[in-house]
């Protein structure tokens, strides 16, 4: 039997995202061609561009996702939403580092890293990023000590495990799963303000958008309105989630009130 090429498959996936999510395409062109200027940064346009791409074809995983989990399509999904987040947080890092430095020579920043919306939108991808690349939690070198945990599903008579900053062999792999909207989620460990919280990818690259002044086009506003966010939730699992366990070593919570000791 001969097998069909896969490179005009993956061109049909992209082509019909891009059919499906017209206005949502148009929207990261245009704020692809805003940012590389805002930022003297041409070669962002291309990276931005495509992380555009990415980000509709995650939209239509999203709206067909499978709650009965008899496929892998959930695998896929979850696979591009971390190369997405890993992606993101380069691109906003660069620009970042882009305003640091100008303000250190005495150039005119772009003005866009100083603002609140983007420091914020920042720094969750930034809690993301660590887990997912290093499989470490985002700035542990802030811990003063080591960070209880308990894995995902043990009760209080099991043991209390440790995650120590300073041991070589430390891991942290996040609890993550899928909202309601079918879109990935991930339990963010924030020890600089000792808070655990829910991030959900479809209000991340929203977010992305209206934090560069890009306003939401109708479809994106309209499903937002109707879907309370799912973040600021701690130890528990909300019951409307999958939650994806790794097993042995899987993914492990910050305990109760001892995260406020350890920071």
């Amino acid at each position: 039997m001969t097998l069909p090429p896969v490179s005009p498959l993956l061109n049909s996936l992209f082509n019909v995202a891009r059919a499906k999510y017209r206005a949502e395409n148009e929207a990261w062109v245009q704020l692809s061609y805003r940012l590389s200027g805002r930022f003297n940064l041409v070669t962002a346009l291309s990276s931005i561009q495509r992380e555009g791409d990415l980000d509709i074809l995650l939209r239509c995983l999203e709206d067909e996702f499978n709650t009965s989990g008899m496929d892998f399509s959930f695998h896929y999904q979850m696979m591009f939403s971390e190369t997405w987040i890993v992606a993101c947080y380069e691109i906003l890092r660069a620009f970042q580092q882009r305003d640091r430095e100008a303000a250190k020579a005495g150039t005119p920043t772009s003005g866009v890293s100083e603002l609140h919306e983007f420091k914020s939108i920042f720094t969750d991808f930034e809690l993301l990023r660590m887990p997912i690349a290093k499989f470490e939690i985002a700035k542990d070198n802030k811990l003063e000590q080591p960070l209880p945990m308990r894995r995902v599903g043990d009760d209080e008579t099991k043991p209390i495990e440790f995650y120590d900053p300073k041991d070589p062999s430390r891991f942290h792999i996040m609890p993550k799963g899928v909202s309601s909207r079918g879109s990935a989620v991930w339990l963010a460990l924030d020890v600089r303000n000792s808070r655990q919280h829910w991030v959900e990818r479809f209000v991340l690259r929203t977010v992305w958008q209206l934090s560069m002044g890009q306003r939401p086009c109708a479809t994106t506003a309209r499903a937002l309105s109707p879907h309370p966010m799912p973040l600021q939730r701690t130890a528990d699992f909300p019951e409307d989630r999958r939650v994806i366990d790794g097993g042995r070593h899987g993914p492990r919570l910050a305990v109760g009130d001892l995260l406020h000791g350890a920071a």
